[in-house]
C-alpha cells in the first residue's frame, strides 16, 4: 500500500497547475483496477490525509464529484 501511495504522490508532478483530478487519474486504468476496493479506500484516505497535512505540495482538496470521489486541484503557490 505504501508503494502505491508513493507512486501517486510522485505522479502528481505530471498534473498541470489548475487541473482538477481524482486519485484514480494518477494511475493507468488497469493499474487502478488491480487494486482491491478496500485498498483503494485506504489509499484514498491516506492520500487525503497527506494533502490536508501539506505533505503533498501544490495540491488542495476541492470537492467530491457526483460519484462521491474526492476531487483535488493542483495549485501554484505564490512563492514559486
Amino acid at each position: 500500500m505504501e508503494k502505491k501511495l508513493k507512486e501517486a504522490i510522485e505522479r502528481v508532478s505530471i498534473v498541470q497547475y489548475g487541473d482538477y483530478f481524482i486519485l484514480s487519474d494518477l494511475f493507468i486504468g488497469y493499474e487502478w483496477k488491480k487494486i482491491s476496493i478496500s485498498d483503494r479506500r485506504l489509499l484514498g484516505q491516506k492520500f487525503l490525509s497527506k494533502v490536508r497535512s501539506g505533505t503533498i505540495p501544490n495540491v488542495e482538496v476541492s470537492k467530491k464529484n457526483p460519484s462521491k470521489r474526492q476531487v483535488y486541484i493542483k495549485v501554484k503557490k505564490l512563492s514559486e
